[in-house]
């Protein structure tokens, strides 16, 4: 998935749309939004042309009852990791 992002981002600018959730009503753990925020500087650093990044959660509801919605807290949390890490520009909503 991210060699075909890193190939369209190369050619053309791609606005990064990330739902992040809640699991059986844990938040993600540190290192899975640290893990998340290399990504993006790998394929930042490889060339893509990244001019947002989109922070969001699940507001309504899912087939699966083990997900639930994240609080504005936590993704605002995601969002200035993602600016103060990679330099890109994160919008949370």
């Amino acid at each position: 998935m991210l060699a075909n992002i890193l190939q369209l981002a190369r050619q053309r600018p791609v606005v990064i749309q990330s739902l992040f959730c809640s699991i059986n009503g844990e938040e993600p753990a540190g290192s899975e939004i640290e893990a998340y925020v290399q990504r993006l500087c790998e394929l930042k650093a490889a060339g893509a042309q990244i001019p947002l990044v989109q922070i969001y959660s699940a507001t309504r509801p899912t087939p699966h009852s083990e997900c639930g919605h994240l609080p504005l807290r936590t993704l605002s949390h995601i969002g200035r990791r993602v600016r103060e890490v990679s330099g890109l520009k994160a919008e949370v909503f």
